[in-house]
């Protein structure tokens, strides 16, 4: 199903309220995408942090993901709503497999569960040698090309941002994330197994998600809803960040289910 395409104002989530409890408001922790940070959720954490407790976390450490999905969940509070986009995806599924008890929902925005295939794990070897070699740049551009956003003006404005979060980060973390994204395991039974309630959100024009690949997830298991955004590719967030928005502050009025 697809989202409105015109920007709407946030609506306050509603109290999430268990039977016999007070009402819950979940902080919620933002995972970035690849050589990503905070400004790839500048428009949800703007808007969301005037409701509930809001983290970015730094997924600049750690080989693997299960290492960086630790590093995650040292530093989180003791339960939590989980956002994660991309890299940051598969670190919300490591956390929901490894401490299930953690994540109170998930939201997993252009992430695919499936491990690399070799070919994917070996086109992504020439990237490396480009970042160790001084090349960052190419290597970005290589690994995000134009034809991975929806069409319009704004893709390379969307690049620009992504080019400085990944400067700003450097080649070692390119390398370590790349690493750990060639070496990570099929999630895709940690997903279907998921009891809390979790969106998936996909791009209309995402080569590597394709949008049938998404809405099929809709029907894996009650928890998950299933969403494509049409004004998007790889990077809803920036591509269209009312329409993403506005999807989590649905999502976070959603009932919340007890692990």
């Amino acid at each position: 199903m697809n989202l409105p395409l015109t920007p709407s104002a946030l609506r306050p989530p509603a109290p999430l309220v268990l039977t016999g409890a007070r009402p819950v408001t979940e902080p919620v922790l933002f995972l970035p995408p690849f050589m990503g940070d905070a400004r790839a959720f500048h428009a949800q954490v703007s808007a969301l942090s005037a409701h509930r407790p809001v983290t970015v976390a730094s997924l600049a450490q750690g080989e693997t993901i299960g290492e960086m999905a630790q590093s995650v969940l040292a530093a989180a509070p003791p339960r939590f709503a989980v956002v994660g986009a991309g890299l940051g995806g598969a670190i919300a599924l490591e956390i929901a497999r490894a401490a299930p008890g953690r994540a109170s929902r998930l939201a997993l925005i252009a992430c695919d569960p499936v491990a690399d295939s070799p070919a994917v794990s070996a086109s992504r070897e020439a990237r490396l040698v480009l970042a160790r070699t001084g090349r960052l740049r190419e290597a970005m551009r290589a690994e995000i090309t134009p034809d991975m956003l929806a069409p319009g003006p704004f893709a390379w404005p969307v690049l620009a941002t992504v080019m400085d979060m990944a400067t700003t980060l450097g080649p070692q973390v390119f390398v370590r994330q790349t690493r750990a994204l060639q070496r990570r395991g099929d999630r895709t039974r940690v997903l279907r197994s998921l009891a809390v309630p979790t969106l998936v959100i996909g791009g209309e024009h995402d080569p590597r998600l394709r949008p049938e690949r998404v809405e099929a997830l809709d029907r894996a298991t009650p928890h998950i809803q299933a969403r494509v955004i049409d004004t998007a590719g790889c990077l809803p967030t920036l591509e269209a960040p009312d329409a993403v928005t506005d999807a989590l502050a649905d999502w976070l009025g959603w009932p919340l289910v007890l692990a």
